[in-house]
């Protein structure tokens, strides 16, 4: 591998229920939950794609201590249009998903789960769907799979997103997302929770699945924008200053056992 590796982020720490003026915050995008993770210089089409092919097979081969997560630096739009291209070439057939920081031209790859952790978003999509079979309005319902969106400060792409069937314009945001990942990287997922509900008004839930396959345990957040209410303010129109994300469900699976509820 000819990438170059410059060096490991400062760490930052956040939680999910901050200010949606977070998005300009970009110290926390670049760093919570990649503890450890070292940048490398984005070279050539050639050489990022023999970075992402050898991560993937060594991630996959069970040593999980690699890391789901790559970054790059010195990503410019050109290069972003090439390894859309590739991807588009290969069928993105090696399980990735990016998140893009335009201005900072900084790059970071999300390596998919397999096997029963990766089936785990899959089979809460059966579920979903099946449900809504049962109300009678699956075909209210339209899955975008893992379309990339452009959003305030770049791109990103889900493991799974869904918008109602009226609105099957491609410029269309979802308004339901499911980001998936290990249980180790969950403070991370909660970055990319954060993506999704700061760069959109379209999304109104992100559904977060974490999960542990040596301790059977899966854990599920809800998080969304929410607006408490304000004593400090009459009328009808809430203070925009009190919108913030939150947290606001979540559900722990333990051994087929479940605590905890999500509302959707």
């Amino acid at each position: 591998m000819d990438t170059q590796q410059v060096g490991p982020f400062s760490i930052s720490s956040a939680s999910l229920t901050t200010r949606r003026s977070a998005q300009l915050d970009m110290n926390y995008y670049l760093t919570t939950g990649l503890e450890g993770v070292e940048r490398q210089e984005y070279r050539s089409i050639r050489s990022f794609s023999r970075a992402i092919d050898s991560r993937h097979d060594e991630f996959h081969s069970g040593n999980r201590s690699v890391g789901q997560y790559l970054v790059f630096v010195s990503v410019t739009k050109e290069h972003i249009a090439s390894i859309h291209h590739l991807r588009d070439i290969r069928r993105r057939n090696r399980g990735i998903n990016i998140m893009y920081l335009k201005n900072q031209e900084v790059l970071i790859v999300k390596i998919n789960l397999s096997g029963v952790p990766g089936m785990v978003h899959g089979e809460f999509r059966c579920m979903l769907y099946k449900k809504t079979i049962e109300m009678g309005l699956l075909d209210d319902l339209f899955c975008m799979g893992r379309t990339t969106f452009e959003g305030i400060i770049g791109q990103k792409e889900a493991d799974s997103t869904f918008k109602p069937s009226v609105r099957r314009m491609a410029v269309d945001w979802p308004t339901l997302v499911f980001e998936c990942g290990p249980l180790q990287s969950l403070e991370r997922l909660r970055v990319e929770s954060h993506w999704w509900l700061e760069n959109s008004t379209e999304v109104k839930i992100v559904l977060l699945f974490a999960v542990s396959e040596a301790d059977k345990r899966i854990h599920l957040e809800q998080g969304e924008i929410i607006t408490p209410p304000n004593s400090r303010v009459t009328g009808p129109q809430p203070d925009p200053l009190t919108t913030r994300l939150a947290k606001t469900n979540e559900i722990d699976i333990v051994a087929g056992v479940a605590s905890g509820s999500i509302d959707l």
